[in-house]
């Protein structure tokens, strides 16, 4: 279902919430090759691209759960929304402990994959949900 909105109402906010949410839906489909093939297939390049990929996405996790923020406070997307992304910032915090604690526990492993798991699938939530957000032509 797509919501229609004031033409005014803040098209580059929509835009940096669709990039957003593009970057971390793909960013972690990357992370789960990078840490698997690289886990798996013993290539340590691949673990410290994983990690540095990883603290790179935490960041757009947080820029895009302030957009989420912004958005919903001029009625253009919805208090779901900025909820998922509010997840998803915090377990992408979680994420990336269980992801340095991996090198000293397998127990940390076996968290850190399904918490990666999550945060696929809120990814690609956010993701649809900001493209269904559109902006009514005045």
């Amino acid at each position: 279902m797509s919501q229609a909105l004031p033409s005014n109402s803040g098209n580059g906010l929509l835009t940096g919430l669709r990039i957003s949410a593009t970057v971390l839906a793909l960013g972690v489909l990357t992370q789960a090759w990078l840490g698997s093939s690289g886990f798996f297939q013993g290539v340590p390049g691949r673990i410290d691209v994983h990690a540095m990929l990883g603290n790179f996405l935490f960041l757009v996790a947080v820029i895009q759960a302030g957009i989420c923020l912004v958005t919903m406070q001029k009625g253009l997307t919805t208090r779901t929304l900025l909820y998922l992304a509010g997840a998803t910032a915090l377990l992408t915090t979680g994420q990336i402990g269980l992801g340095y604690s991996t090198r000293d526990s397998v127990d940390a492993l076996a968290w850190h994959l399904p918490v990666g798991v999550a945060l696929m699938g809120l990814s690609t939530v956010i993701a649809v949900l900001a493209y269904q957000t559109r902006i009514a032509e005045a």
